[in-house]
């Protein structure tokens, strides 16, 4: 589940937490070059995945059991991290994870155009 926790004493001052996501299994750089894709797939309901695209500060969800892309018809490169978790987050648990941490949340693929 999603974690909030106080750092212990000894590490900080002041009133520091932090927020963890049980369950992570990979996390990944993606370099998309202009008028390139990851074509339609899933992750034979194993995995949920996020895609953050930190030039845009916004994240896509995939659920698990749920097809996804991403194109890139754009004449820009772009820069993707990407975050798969096995544990059985709901929707919901996501993206209120990801909006804390400041994030516009969209549902899905994601298409890139200039």
């Amino acid at each position: 589940m999603l974690n909030i926790v106080k750092l212990p004493e000894d590490y900080i001052t002041g009133d520091v937490r932090k927020m963890t996501i049980d369950g992570l299994n990979e996390g990944q750089w993606l370099h998309l070059d202009p008028k390139s894709s990851i074509r339609m797939h899933d992750h034979g309901g194993e995995q949920w995945e996020a895609w953050i695209h930190l030039a845009k500060n916004t994240v896509y969800i995939c659920m698990k059991d749920e097809e996804h892309e991403l194109i890139n018809d754009s004449h820009s490169v772009a820069i993707f991290m990407a975050i798969k978790g096995s544990s059985d987050y709901s929707y919901d648990d996501l993206e209120n994870f990801f909006f804390r941490l400041g994030f516009k949340v969209e549902h899905g693929s994601v298409h890139i155009t200039d």
